[in-house]
């Protein structure tokens, strides 16, 4: 799944209501993603949720957008207990 928001909708608290909500409805145990360093208002709304970091690591993907390697951190969320 891929989350992406207008400019005009974010800010809004829509991340958490839309998707987190309906994953736990669903029964689904956990949330795991991967964003970069650079995605500071993405990486406050993880953290705001409880999202953990699980990885961190220099990653040249984005290299030849931002002409340097960044810091790829995967987050994660247990949204069900076993």
């Amino acid at each position: 799944m891929h989350v992406n928001l207008l400019p005009a909708a974010r800010g809004l608290g829509l991340g958490g209501k839309l998707y987190l909500e309906t994953l736990r409805t669903a029964g689904v145990a956990g949330v795991q993603l991967s964003t970069t360093l650079e995605n500071e208002a993405a990486v406050a709304l993880y953290h705001k949720h409880s999202f953990s970091v699980m990885a961190q690591q220099n990653s040249r993907l984005w290299q030849p957008w931002l002409g340097r390697e960044v810091a790829r951190v995967t987050i994660g969320l247990v949204l069900k207990s076993r």
